[in-house]
């Protein structure tokens, strides 16, 4: 099962982290204790997404390609001399053996403040060992911490508010590049992953006969239609879902945007769902029709549109 984590990423260790690509974790405290924190990178898997936070702000968001393995501290690492006097029971007092994932990152052009989206995120993050205290309205101490999938959908939709480039094409892109350390098996099967993305669009486009499912406009030239993915990029599960054709739907802008961002989904039977976080006034200046339906949802489609729903918060 695909999960969704957390990391602080303090002052230095933010770039020595993304620089190196990884995140790393004593596996024993100055006690010969493992706090919970660094536990959990055992728990991380390839494909799991790893999000940054940096001055407390989400500055990165990563995939990681490894799962944990036994790795001593990064030479990099900036040791206690270099480090201020309140950090320095930092660094170098933590034990040299430990565990280490390899993260393939990507920036941010716009850090997300977690406190201007308080209100929105905060029931999916009160939980045992949250990243950020709902009380106090601050990031909680420790380095790796499980997120829920539902904050991570908002914080998903933050970024792609306000970035050029959306989480899922960073995450695509992150997919498709080639890591040469990794061997030549790995690389033509990464190679294979980007061609099969640029046929994504052909072939959702191919399966609606070059139309809108719901407003049946013919693709132009320039394009109008966008291929959507139903169950967004970030949270598919394999490489399968991210490029099966029956996880996207041809859709012209205005349907596509409210259908990414959850203001409407689609039932089973095609008809269209209105959220209760947009008024239907508002859809109609999108030109969205709430009379319309897609006809011809295969039951393929339907499992995708399910995990749709759920996510999104319609019964």
């Amino acid at each position: 099962m695909k999960r969704y984590w957390w990391v602080n990423q303090r002052g230095h260790f933010f770039f020595e982290e993304t620089k190196l690509g990884c995140i790393w974790a004593p596996k024993k405290n100055a006690r010969g204790r493992t706090p919970f924190h660094w536990q959990t990178l055992t728990k991380v898997r390839p494909n799991d997404i790893i999000f940054s936070y940096h001055k407390k702000k989400i500055a990165a968001v990563g995939i990681a390609i490894s799962k944990a393995y036994n790795a001593d501290r990064p030479d990099s690492f900036p040791s206690k001399k270099y480090l201020s006097q309140r950090r320095k029971r930092t660094g170098e007092g933590w034990n040299m053996k430990g565990r280490k994932v390899n993260v393939n990152y990507k920036f941010l052009d716009n850090h997300v403040d977690i406190k201007k989206i308080f209100e929105k995120i905060k029931n999916h993050l009160n939980y045992k060992h949250s990243p950020y205290s709902v009380n106090f309205k601050r990031g909680n101490l420790g380095y790796l911490f499980y997120l829920n999938p539902l904050a991570a959908e908002i914080i998903r939709q933050e970024i792609d508010s306000k970035d050029s480039i959306t989480v899922d094409q960073k995450i695509s892109d992150a997919d498709s590049e080639i890591n040469i350390s990794s061997g030549k098996t790995d690389a033509i099967r990464k190679q294979k992953m980007r061609l099969k993305q640029g046929e994504f669009r052909i072939n959702v486009l191919n399966l609606w006969n070059n139309k809108c499912c719901v407003t049946d406009l013919k693709e132009k030239n320039p394009s109008l239609l966008v291929a959507a993915h139903i169950w967004p990029y970030m949270h598919c599960e394999n490489n399968k879902q991210k490029i099966d054709r029956y996880n996207g739907l041809p859709l012209v802008p205005g349907y596509d945007k409210a259908f990414d961002k959850g203001y409407i989904s689609f039932s089973d039977n095609g008809e269209i769902i209105k959220s209760n976080k947009i008024e239907e006034e508002e859809l109609i200046k999108l030109g969205i029709d709430l009379d319309k339906k897609i006809s011809g949802l295969s039951s393929k489609h339907k499992f995708y549109l399910k995990k749709h729903r759920k996510l999104h918060g319609f019964n």
